[in-house]
């Protein structure tokens, strides 16, 4: 039996539904599937990964670090004997558990949670590493559907402020410490305490200087606000630097990225390595920018980790829609769908054919990369936050201007962060790459994906660099390839709209407020379950509740066609081609 929109209801389907789509699903399920605290079964789709290298990827460390890992297993969960780790309390910041035991992760950790492997007076750390944030799960009747480098429903300022109070609980109530101390078996308490008790100041300083008017929500970060508050307020030691990180955008997919000539929503970055290292810096890693000149530019990233983070990501496809719950559609309504697509989409997102890739002119090797148009915000329209917070910022960058060599300078207001975080971010590379060593040319080359200017085979091999506008009126978001969009919902880069059904009405009949956090999905409107009477009472209270009034989170724009698609059909038929765009083979 085939569904479409115009013939079931969606919120009376959801129960039955699963069954009766057609093809085959993720309903085929194998009951020796690993069962998650839900009692339903973890389901895999085929993305390109065998097991060995989606456990790599889950657990392989960058260069975070967060809490020494001893006391990461010891702490509670505030107002709680329950552990802080207990899959339980994890999941409710949108975390998610796995089952299956690795070498990686002996504890049993939720994905993305990885130990640095640097020896430190307290032990090893615990941080996170890409997958937690990049990777999604979808939820039917009967089963959760992993989504490998798909958007994470975290909520990470609830996570943050939970681990606060929790430090300081442990640090100030003499009960919840000695639990604590007995689990570690320590020699010297009152040193523990002291040290613990600087660790819980030094989160909560983290979170005040990070507080956000807006709320982020399940399934959002500022990253970049957080980034640069990180580098040029902590480890520039200029707590003048700091601004609020008030434009939370969803994480972006993997899949297809080290295709593309430009990957985050601003364009920023223009190679892996520094895409990645940059990363590193905001969740939890360290460069040194301070003291004495000769330790500066030394990080805590992993270089070789991070680079086998990107081959592994290279190998990435994008999640089937028919493997997951069989036919996206009849042939006639994809083909409406196609033909809908080439009218009013193509021109920005591209295809799926050889008309997707680039031509290789624009690079030194000549790399066919995915298209990826960055589209002024004057024409699409949404919401300008993320894009002016970062246009308008400029900092004190002290000695590092001349270091650096910063030209994007101007008199009393600073130089332009978006200028100075690549510059830092290129000298911590070169800095690891004596340490490591990296000397042969061609390996050098392969971390940076082979992305470098054009010019001749003498001269410098220069990387490329990020989208960079010239003036306010080119400030631009990045519009990429739509394959496995289907599994990306909320939409638009900060998240503002539920589904893609949504998102191709008329902006005006787009929903206001809308509930974010349940994993359940909506394979019609396609995005997750979000209306208000779809939940109990008890669901509600643990979700978030979405205002695209709030600064930061507007809805409106990218209306193509001007005033949206008003017709059922015509929506019905482009969200079907869309369900079944997936990762295409390079020409």
């Amino acid at each position: 039996m085939q569904l479409s929109a115009r013939s079931v209801p969606i919120l009376a389907a959801l129960a039955v539904l699963a069954p009766m789509v057609s093809g085959c699903s993720v309903l085929d399920i194998d009951t020796d599937a690993p069962l998650s605290p839900t009692g339903k079964p973890v389901v895999y789709l085929d993305q390109g990964w065998s097991p060995a290298i989606r456990e790599a990827y889950y657990y392989t460390p960058q260069g975070s670090r967060l809490l020494p890992y001893d006391w990461f297993l010891a702490l509670e969960a505030p107002g709680s004997q329950t552990a802080f780790v207990e899959p339980s309390h994890l999941q409710g910041f949108g975390f998610l558990h796995d089952d299956n035991e690795s070498a990686l992760n002996p504890d049993g950790l939720p994905v993305g949670f990885a130990i640095d492997p640097v020896e430190t007076p307290q032990g090893q750390w615990v941080g996170l590493t890409c997958a937690a944030c990049h990777t999604g799960e979808i939820e039917t009747s009967s089963a959760r559907v992993r989504i490998d480098g798909g958007a994470a429903l975290l909520d990470f300022e609830g996570f943050m402020a939970a681990l606060a109070s929790g430090l300081q609980a442990t640090a100030t109530e003499d009960d919840v410490f000695a639990r604590f101390a007995a689990r570690l078996s320590v020699a010297d308490e009152a040193a523990l305490r002291a040290e613990l008790a600087a660790a819980a100041d030094d989160i909560e300083a983290l979170n005040a200087g990070n507080a956000s008017k807006t709320a982020y929500g399940h399934g959002r970060l500022d990253a970049f606000g957080q980034i640069f508050n990180a580098v040029a307020g902590d480890m520039l030691e200029i707590p003048a630097n700091k601004a609020a990180p008030d434009a939370p955008v969803s994480y972006p997919f993997l899949w297809n990225a080290p295709a593309q000539r430009y990957v985050q929503w601003n364009g920023v970055a223009g190679n892996p390595i520094g895409r990645n290292f940059g990363e590193v810096l905001g969740v939890f890693g360290d460069i040194t920018l301070t003291g004495d000149p000769a330790g500066w530019y030394q990080a805590t990233a992993l270089l070789p980790e991070l680079r086998k983070l990107e081959d592994w990501t290279v190998m990435l496809r994008s999640p089937s829609y028919t493997e997951a719950f069989g036919s996206a559609g009849s042939d006639e309504e994809i083909a409406r769908g196609e033909d809908l697509y080439k009218e009013h989409c193509q021109r920005c997102h591209h295809g799926i054919g050889a008309e997707a890739f680039t031509d290789g002119s624009d690079n030194r090797f000549g790399l066919r990369l995915l298209k990826a148009k960055m589209v002024p915000l004057n024409q699409v329209g949404t919401d300008p936050l993320a894009l002016t917070n970062i246009a308008g910022r400029f900092i004190d960058t002290g000695p590092h201007r001349e270091k650096l060599a910063l030209t994007e300078c101007l008199p009393v207001k600073g130089c332009s962060v978006r200028e100075f975080l690549p510059r830092a971010v290129a000298a911590g590379i070169e800095r690891q790459f004596k340490t490591i060593p990296v000397a042969d040319p061609a390996d050098r080359a392969a971390y940076f994906g082979n992305r470098f200017e054009p010019g001749g085979a003498d001269a410098p091999l220069t990387p490329l660099r990020g989208y960079t506008p010239n003036s306010p009126t080119e400030l631009a978001y990045k519009a990429g390839p739509l394959m496995g969009a289907w599994a990306t919902a909320p939409f638009l880069h900060n998240g503002s709209v539920p589904s893609l059904d949504a998102l191709l009405r008329p902006a005006g009949e787009r929903p206001n407020k809308f509930y974010v956090g349940s994993k359940r999905y909506d394979p019609i409107r396609v995005g997750y379950v979000s209306e208000h009477d779809a939940f109990t009472p008890q669901e509600r209270e643990r979700l978030f509740v979405f205002d695209a009034s709030l600064p930061g989170n507007s809805n409106a724009g990218h209306e193509f066609p001007a005033g949206g698609l008003a017709n059922e059909a015509d929506r019905a038929a482009l969200i079907a081609y869309l369900k079944q765009m997936e990762t295409p083979p390079k020409p």
